[in-house]
């Protein structure tokens, strides 16, 4: 049996989303050292039980930590940071997913002379990050404007990279 779908490139409910979203810090934790690190899997458990987490409306996506306290990805997305200039996507050899969008932007900054590092991300750090952002083969890259008590706003290197994206065939990033 086949099935197929089609749909809009962008659906509107996501399009409310590209100026920003709201992002919270999950209390589950991923298991380090898992079978399945970096693999996308139908084993995600762990994320379902973090996506339950969110309660408000407002919150778009939930963040998710190993359990030596670094953020690691979303319950359905990747995440980056900007710090200094540099973009930092999580590692994900330990835990997480290596999602194909994660691996898209950063092989795309890259060949656009952008400088991406691979860098774990310590909660403790979070309030020394410039932007961030979080990437899903459905949606593109999302700016976080917020994340728990944290207000980022919209950031330059987040909109450039969204630009170089879509110049690149991920119309989900055009604005």
């Amino acid at each position: 049996t086949v099935f197929f779908g089609v749909f809009p490139s962008i659906p509107p409910t996501l399009m409310q989303y590209q100026q920003g979203i709201e992002t919270l810090i999950c209390h589950t934790r991923l298991a380090v050292g898992s079978a399945t690190a970096g693999l996308k899997t139908l084993n995600r458990l762990e994320q379902v039980l973090a996506r339950s987490e969110l309660t408000d409306s407002k919150q778009f996506e939930g963040l998710t930590m190993d359990t030596d306290g670094n953020i690691i990805c979303g319950t359905m997305s990747n995440g980056f940071v900007v710090w200094g200039g540099s973009i930092s996507p999580s590692p994900s050899n330990r835990c997480g997913v290596a999602g194909v969008m994660r691996r898209h932007v950063i092989e795309t900054l890259r060949a656009n002379d952008r400088h991406v590092d691979v860098a774990t991300m310590p909660e403790s750090k979070l309030q020394n990050i410039d932007e961030a952002f979080v990437s899903n083969s459905q949606f593109g890259v999302m700016q976080v404007e917020r994340c728990n008590n944290l207000d980022l706003g919209v950031g330059p290197v987040t909109k450039a990279t969204m630009a170089i994206l879509a110049a690149n065939g991920i119309r989900e990033c055009l604005v």
